[in-house]
């Protein structure tokens, strides 16, 4: 906000002064006069240049800052199991996941390289590998470029059929069926173990908690947690 208000305020003070240096100008035939006027514009369009690029530079940063504490929030949801299920899930399903990817993204390489070597001279959609591939993607999201049907040969009927049987209903079933897989994995644990409780009467279990060892005087939970650490170094046997 600091650097957008200072970076406002110098573009609003050159343009002012920008606009005084044209209305300065008396004699349009003098060439001192219009030269200034000319090295005055291409400062103030550099100093906008300038900004825009900090501002660039400042958005991408706020970006990255986001999703960092997107993933720092997944991280701190392992504090309750109830509320663990995307972490642990995903690394339930890690090494399934990373040997499924392994095998589609040679699958999709392959059905995009077809389809640019193909027919993309002919078609806009897959006229380079990279736009080949990004038509791809859109097509894995449901985004199908079909054309109208006398436009479209039959080798290229005949990549779209195999590309949504294999990529969309085949591939992208499979890539559910680990995820599903591994959260009915870490339901069933959760079931199992019967310190887990829903969220809300732990959290309220947590207040009452506190306000009992206050009007008591119990230690707090680190406290205890440290004696038990303390006790089980004294109990155990030194190897």
């Amino acid at each position: 906000f600091i650097s957008r208000q200072v970076g406002e305020d110098a573009i609003i003070k050159n343009v002012l002064e920008l606009v005084k240096c044209f209305l300065d100008v008396e004699d349009t035939s003098s060439r001192d006069a219009i030269q200034m006027v000319i090295e005055k514009y291409f400062q103030t369009l550099n100093l906008l240049s300038a900004t825009v690029q900090v501002g660039v530079a400042l958005k991408m940063v706020a970006y990255v800052l986001v999703l960092l504490c997107l993933f720092r929030l997944i991280d701190y949801m392992q504090v309750h199991p109830s509320i663990d299920l995307i972490s642990r899930t995903v690394q339930s399903a890690t090494s399934d996941m990373f040997h499924f990817l392994l095998i589609f993204l040679c699958v999709f390489l392959i059905f995009a390289w077809l389809a640019h070597w193909s027919f993309g001279p002919d078609k806009r959609n897959f006229s380079t590998f990279g736009i080949s591939v990004n038509t791809c993607f859109q097509m894995l999201v449901g985004a199908f470029p079909f054309e109208d049907e006398w436009k479209e040969g039959w080798p290229q009927k005949i990549w779209y059929l195999l590309y949504v049987f294999v990529i969309f209903f085949v591939s992208v079933n499979i890539l559910l069926a680990i995820i599903v897989e591994s959260f009915l994995k870490i339901k069933e644990e959760n079931k199992e173990r019967k310190e887990v409780r829903s969220l809300f009467p732990d959290v309220f279990s947590l207040i009452f908690r506190k306000f009992l060892g206050m009007s008591h005087g119990w230690p707090s939970t680190a406290t205890v947690l440290k004696h038990l650490e303390f006790t089980r170094m004294l109990t155990s046997s030194l190897t």
